[in-house]
């Protein structure tokens, strides 16, 4: 569990990160629920108009007291109609996220969903609720979502991706503070 004197804060993703970022996606844990491809140029092509503030996706490097440990993205789902269509939640602001090796299993998952969800809602302010879709298979994450207070809406089956569930934590239900963001 995350000792009392770990602190998990947020902060831009850029492209001196897209190294880092490239090993992680190889991480066989990682690499198994976010299948992206590694190479730097598909990095700079997918991630480097989000970085510029040219796309509808907001990227951030999530940090365990100051070390990168792994990526979080937060988008209305609106910008992406298929996906939206597909999880079948209106007027939300969807997550998706990944710890590092380094980082995974050592109870960072809660409390990191918890300020990621209040940070894309701040972002969102029109966004009802936030929604994350992990993989039906993926216990993991999406126990750290009920623990972080997300509940189950139900299945769905966004384009590209395995059978999910639809986890939501509606803008009400957030414990009020300031996410930590640098």
């Amino acid at each position: 569990m995350i000792s009392s004197n770990e602190s998990i804060s947020f902060r831009p993703l850029d492209r001196s990160d897209f190294a880092l970022v490239a090993r992680w996606f190889t991480e066989p844990q990682v690499a198994r629920w976010w299948s992206e491809d590694s190479s730097l140029e598909h990095l700079e092509a997918k991630y480097g108009p989000r970085v510029d503030g040219r796309d509808h996706t907001s990227m951030w490097i999530i940090e365990v007291d100051g070390e990168p440990a792994g990526l979080a993205q937060h988008y209305r789902h609106e910008h992406y109609p298929d996906h939206d269509a597909a999880v079948g939640i209106p007027d939300a602001v969807g997550i998706d996220y990944l710890l590092s090796e380094d980082h995974a299993g050592r109870g960072h998952g809660p409390g990191m969903l918890a300020t990621l969800a209040r940070l894309a809602l701040d972002a969102v302010s029109e966004a009802r609720c936030c929604v994350a879709s992990p993989a039906q298979d993926n216990r993991p994450s999406w126990t750290a979502l009920e623990r972080a207070g997300f509940h189950r809406h139900g299945p769905c089956h966004p384009p590209g991706d395995p059978p999910c569930w639809a986890y939501v934590l509606e803008r009400d239900a957030i414990v009020t503070g300031d996410p930590t963001v640098s």
